[in-house]
């Protein structure tokens, strides 16, 4: 068909729009270059140098680099140790990262759609851009140990990590009068820091059997050093996403902090009634009520092997953080949670104080309180939710043909097997809703409205080997 548009080679702005298209062009220019050092078969050095020229970025600022080092010490090899310590190393790395824009988010264009009857039409763009916008950089340190000992029965590995992100290109908002919705900045530094602990063994081995296990432990902590002058809060998640609570980044602050509404409360922290006793939720989304950050993660590794079958699983443990569900906010508004059971004969007291400071004492009904406090515009603080789980991520069986059986075939080896991943919840602080279920897929994690349950998978393999 013919172009309704010339000169704009667009699919979607053809006579026949249906089918659409889009083209982006950009161009990386890199330089790299390396260099292995070691001495004596026990200390290494690995350095490396990357420099890059971005077409994305202006002049000015299209060239940034990735240096890297690293260096381990092999104290097995170097020094004599006792006899149950088989391997040992310790090791540090440093490097620094970047990464630049998308194409042509340098200088303002119209976007070209089709409006009402089909007609191709402009609109302005929603984000001020900055044509002196620079790459995002991140440096990132790590220490670390190894060790194998039993000969080689046991290994242990452990790091200490700090990683930090500078130059942050983000999208802030800026007020309605500017005609834009956003400004494209640089800004903020975020800093992560943590500690991974991988423990490994073989409790038995024998010719026929052998048990393999390894567990691993992490923490990770991410907080908001600075943003930018004159803005100490970065929205994650905002009143655009949910009704009911924000989650944000605040300057100093961890990431992932949850704001939403409490109960009204007097200096004593008593729930405030109105005359009815029916409690007054809280007029702003002030209040802190969560943090979607988690204490540790964990893992737990199980192989058997016996002769030719092969199984093994693999139970997940994620410990703390909270999380908003906005499904047992709007259960508890309907009556069909199991919260709302309670009090439905006889109603309740709330335990607080009416706007005069008097001890409540007037009673209401379980539909009363939960049309009050449950629903869209909830007191949210009431559908926190401690986000630990424990569940069975993933097991497995194969089987390994003979040796002799396999001879007969144009094979090497042969094997068949079964795997499954998300088989059971063993544990979750909140029944019939998975912690892990996120409505959003932002940094905002830690918001869930109507989440389907997590999909269990299986699958049939077959391994061949020439």
């Amino acid at each position: 068909g013919q172009l309704d548009l010339p000169g704009v080679y667009n699919l979607a702005y053809g006579s026949f729009n249906r089918p659409t298209s889009f083209q982006s062009e950009s161009r990386i220019r890199s330089i790299y270059a390396f260099t292995n050092l070691g001495f004596k078969d026990y200390l290494f050095l690995d350095l490396t140098y990357r420099n890059d020229w971005s077409s994305n970025l202006s002049e000015d600022v299209w060239s940034f680099a990735y240096p890297s080092a690293s260096m381990s010490f092999v104290l097995s090899d170097a020094v004599s140790l006792p006899n149950v310590i088989s391997f040992a190393k310790i090791r540090g790395a440093a490097s620094q990262g970047a990464s630049d824009l998308e194409p042509y988010l340098l200088s303002p264009t119209y976007a070209i759609g089709r409006g009402f009857l089909n007609v191709i039409s402009t609109s302005t763009p929603s984000i001020l851009l900055d044509a002196k916008i620079k790459p995002e950089f991140v440096v990132s340190q790590e220490i670390g140990l190894d060790l194998k000992m039993f000969n080689n029965r046991v290994g242990v590995e452990l790091a200490v990590y700090n990683k930090t992100i500078t130059d942050q290109i983000l999208d802030l908002p800026v007020p309605g009068a500017s005609g834009y919705n956003f400004k494209k900045v640089n800004a903020g530094e975020v800093e992560s820091k943590g500690f991974e602990l991988m423990v490994s063994g073989t409790p038995v081995q024998t010719s026929d059997f052998q048990w393999n296990i390894v567990v691993n432990y992490a923490t990770n902590e991410t907080k908001l050093i600075n943003l930018v002058d004159g803005v100490e809060r970065l929205f994650l998640q905002n009143d655009a996403s949910s009704r009911a609570i924000r989650i944000v980044a605040d300057e100093g602050q961890p990431f992932g902090d949850i704001y939403g509404r409490d109960y009204q409360r007097d200096d004593n922290e008593k729930i405030i009634v109105d005359a009815s006793g029916i409690p007054i939720k809280g007029a702003e989304k002030n209040t802190l009520i969560g943090n979607t950050q988690q204490d540790f993660t964990m893992g737990f590794i199980n192989d058997f092997t016996y002769r030719g079958i092969n199984f093994g699983f693999l139970i997940d443990w994620k410990q703390g953080g909270q999380f908003y569900s906005q499904s047992m906010a709007n259960m508890h508004n309907f009556g069909t949670a199991s919260g709302t059971l309670a009090y439905r004969e006889g109603g309740l007291i709330v335990d607080g104080v009416t706007e005069d400071g008097v001890t409540n004492t007037a009673a209401i009904t379980s539909q009363q309180y939960w049309n009050a406090v449950a629903g869209y515009e909830p007191v949210a603080s009431e559908f926190i939710y401690d986000a630990t789980s424990i569940r069975l991520r993933e097991a497995y069986i194969s089987y390994s043909l003979p040796q002799n059986v396999v001879s007969k075939t144009p094979f090497n080896s042969l094997s068949v097997g079964v795997t499954a991943r998300n088989l059971w919840l063993i544990k979750s602080e909140i029944p019939g809703i998975d912690p892990e279920t996120s409505f959003s897929v932002s940094n905002a994690r830690g918001w869930e409205n109507g989440g389907f349950p997590s999909t269990k998978v299986y699958g049939f393999n077959i391994n061949v080997g020439f």
